[in-house]
């Protein structure tokens, strides 16, 4: 079985969303300092992708994965005012029956 067929949502987008929820706000950008310390993630700058410059998707992909349990626990905190694409990609709408459900498990 191979990842792709499991993926339900384009990675490029995702990671654009993160990066834009961010970059719009600097109340966002100081609220999120409080996850990381909560998740004891040190504190870095997330990386712009350019979808024009293939190269930067994968740097950003790495940050995203690095500050994984600092963006999940602020995403999860912020309920509807998250972005729509990620709503579904956490699952945050629905019904579960445990708080894990809601999250994303990334092996790696």
């Amino acid at each position: 079985m191979h990842l792709d067929s499991k993926l339900d949502f384009d990675v490029e987008t995702v990671v654009l969303k993160i990066y834009s929820h961010f970059s719009s706000s600097a109340s966002r950008r100081e609220n999120l300092k409080s996850f990381f310390d909560f998740a004891q993630v040190d504190r870095e700058e997330l990386v712009k992708h350019v979808p024009t410059r293939w190269l930067s998707l994968g740097p950003a992909i790495d940050k995203i994965l690095k500050f994984y349990p600092a963006l999940i626990s602020y995403f999860l905190s912020i309920g509807d005012e998250c972005p729509k694409v990620l709503q579904k990609l956490l699952s945050i709408n629905a019904d579960t029956d445990t708080e894990q459900d809601n999250y994303l498990y990334i092996k790696t």
